[in-house]
């Protein structure tokens, strides 16, 4: 289960579920424009029993790793693996941004946003393949009111809790050039899951599963293939 974060929805996975998809079930979630995160974690368990899903590896990144984390805590027994990628626990060191973007209307939100990406189009194909993504998504397909509420829920999240699950289950994916997550914000996530894998991908910026991809979904195989490994004995010790 793939959880976008603020910005767009599942299809930014499209590397993935083209690739991992071959073998693995993927599903990219779009998810409701709503700001609470303890609401978006009550709302994709009903999502999951209506799928018939009660045990996945999840991967969320960004406000999708936020949020994820709150589904984790009320809901372990889902989460057979958990990957928070370019995540946090909270955004206390972001919040002049978030409260710049809330107070922009919505069309200058995705004015700004698909500026900044056509800004670094020219940097590589996988910068223009980003830049091309985010305008086909930001305002045609996500509006700028509901980029907002995804925003406003990452201004005014409480401070996530811990998914309550081993260390080998949990894993972590930062970039070195986050212009988002701080090293701090990594650091402060990583001392939370002190014993879980810790994964940096050079030059992925914010979006490592567009512009690093093959990286990216390698750290994804790897983990699910390992988690799947995991859970297979766990029903065989049950036996």
């Amino acid at each position: 289960m793939l959880l976008p974060g603020a910005q767009g929805t599942g299809d930014i996975y499209f590397n993935q579920m083209l690739t991992l998809g071959q073998d693995i079930r993927i599903i990219a979630v779009t998810y409701p424009e709503v700001s609470d995160c303890q609401s978006l974690a009550n709302g994709f368990r009903t999502f999951l029993d209506e799928l018939g899903i009660s045990r996945a590896v999840f991967s969320g990144s960004s406000f999708g790793g936020l949020w994820l984390q709150f589904f984790g805590a009320l809901f372990p027994q889902y989460v057979a693996g958990a990957v928070l990628a370019n995540s946090f626990i909270d955004s206390q060191a972001k919040q002049n941004f978030l409260d710049m973007a809330l107070a922009m209307s919505g069309a200058d939100l995705v004015t700004m946003v698909n500026r900044g990406a056509q800004a670094k189009a020219g940097q590589s194909a996988e910068h223009t393949q980003l830049s091309e993504i985010i305008g086909e998504l930001v305002g045609p397909v996500q509006s700028g009111e509901g980029l907002q509420s995804r925003l406003r829920g990452l201004r005014f999240s409480d401070v996530a809790p811990v998914i309550d699950i081993s260390a080998e289950r949990v894993a972590l994916i930062e970039c070195d050039d986050d212009p988002l997550i701080d090293p701090t914000m990594q650091n402060e996530i990583a001392a939370r899951y002190s014993r879980s894998a810790r994964h940096k991908i050079e030059g992925g910026e914010h979006y490592p599963a567009v512009l690093k991809p093959e990286r990216y979904t390698a750290i994804l195989r790897d983990f699910y293939t390992a988690i799947a490994k995991a859970e297979a004995a766990l029903v065989g010790s049950e036996r």
